[in-house]
């Protein structure tokens, strides 16, 4: 064989090398990905979850609290937000919001003395509380995941690969 022949293999096979090496790390970005993406799965159940409870609440506050427009108003607009959206993201931020939100639903008994007395108005307290804990526990799971996802992403050569390959971004769930 001509020395030609070997310089041509070898570069051949370092070509091959080369895309295996970058394969690899695209399919290990990738399982990384669909972890994150598996994980807030179980966030978005605990989401529709709680967007149930934002139109129990809703509802219940159209009948007996109607003076409160604007709080029905913000009600509506979340959960129109929360499902008109599938970004991660835009999702783990409303979360927040809502619970701003929920808060001002649930301690109105002092304005409304009818509800003093109501213990579905209570319950739904309950409720609340029961999803912000399901929440936080199904949120520090994507958050280790995310942890994993950013851990891989930071090596030099990994994070041009997936800026190459148009990786998204994943925040931390705070």
């Amino acid at each position: 064989m001509s020395t030609t022949v070997i310089t041509i293999i070898i570069i051949f096979g370092l070509i091959v090398f080369g895309l295996l090496f970058i394969l690899n790390f695209v399919n290990r970005l990738e399982f990384y990905k669909k972890k994150v993406i598996q994980k807030f799965e179980s966030v978005k159940s605990i989401i529709n979850e709680r967007i149930e409870i934002i139109d129990k609440v809703n509802m219940y506050l159209k009948v007996n609290c109607p003076h409160e427009d604007n709080l029905i108003k913000e009600l509506n607009n979340l959960t129109t937000s929360f499902r008109n959206t599938d970004d991660i993201n835009e999702l783990l931020s409303l979360i927040n919001k809502s619970r701003n939100i929920l808060k001002s639903a649930t301690t109105l008994e002092s304005t409304y003395i009818i509800l003093q007395n109501k213990k579905e108005y209570f319950d739904f307290r309950d409720m609340i509380k029961d999803n912000d804990a399901k929440i936080e526990f199904a949120a520090s799971v994507y958050n280790e995941e995310v942890e994993n996802y950013n851990k891989f992403r930071e090596n030099k050569y990994i994070s041009i690969l997936s800026k190459m390959f148009k990786f998204p971004d994943y925040n931390y769930y705070k």
